[in-house]
C-alpha cells in the first residue's frame, strides 16, 4: 500500500512532511484568506503543526520500495530513455483523468505500456532517471533548457 504523505514549504522557508490538515479560520494573520492548512508530523506523540503555503503543498507520488528514491508532486526528473539525450519532466496531479501524471517538455512525448507507477520504478532501478529539483525550489530550471512548465505535454504513462 502507498503511504499518503504531503510536503509543503512553512512561511519561514522550511520543507515540513506528514499529514496535511485544512482549516477554515481567521486567526492567522499571514493567511490571505480565511482558512489554511497545516503539515503535522507523521509522528503519533507529536502534535506540532506547521502553517504552510499552499502553492506548495504536494503529495508523495512515488517512492521506491527500499526507500532510496521519492517522487513528489512538483518534482522535476531528468530522465535517459533508452540511452538517448536527457529530458525533463514533472510529476504533475492531472484533473482531468484524476491521476498523478508525467508532463514532459518539448513536443516529442513517451507513451509507456506501463503503468504510471511501474514507469516510474522501472526508470528509477534501471539509474535512467533522477529527480534534479522541484518546481518550488527550482523555477528557473526549466529557462536553462529553453523550455517552460505551461509547455508541457500529457504523457500516456
Amino acid at each position: 500500500m502507498r503511504d499518503v504523505l504531503f510536503r509543503a514549504r512553512d512561511y519561514h522557508g522550511n520543507w515540513r512532511y506528514g499529514n496535511l490538515c485544512h482549516y477554515i479560520d481567521d486567526s492567522i494573520p499571514m493567511c490571505k484568506a480565511d482558512e489554511y492548512y497545516t503539515i503535522r508530523a507523521q509522528d503519533v506523540d507529536c502534535e506540532e503543526e506547521a502553517v504552510v503555503i499552499p502553492e506548495t503543498i504536494g503529495q508523495l507520488v512515488w517512492k521506491s520500495s527500499d526507500g532510496a528514491h521519492e517522487v513528489w508532486e512538483g518534482d522535476i526528473i531528468e530522465c535517459r530513455l533508452f540511452g538517448v539525450c536527457p529530458s525533463i519532466c514533472m510529476a504533475v496531479w492531472d484533473i482531468n483523468s484524476l491521476s498523478f501524471r508525467l508532463r514532459w517538455a518539448g513536443l516529442v512525448q513517451y507513451s509507456s505500456k506501463y503503468s504510471f507507477v511501474d514507469f516510474l520504478g522501472n526508470l528509477f532501478a534501471e539509474w535512467e532517471g533522477v529527480v534534479i529539483g522541484n518546481i518550488h525550489d527550482n523555477p528557473r530550471l526549466f529557462n536553462e533548457y529553453k523550455k517552460k512548465a505551461e509547455a508541457f505535454k500529457e504523457t500516456e504513462s
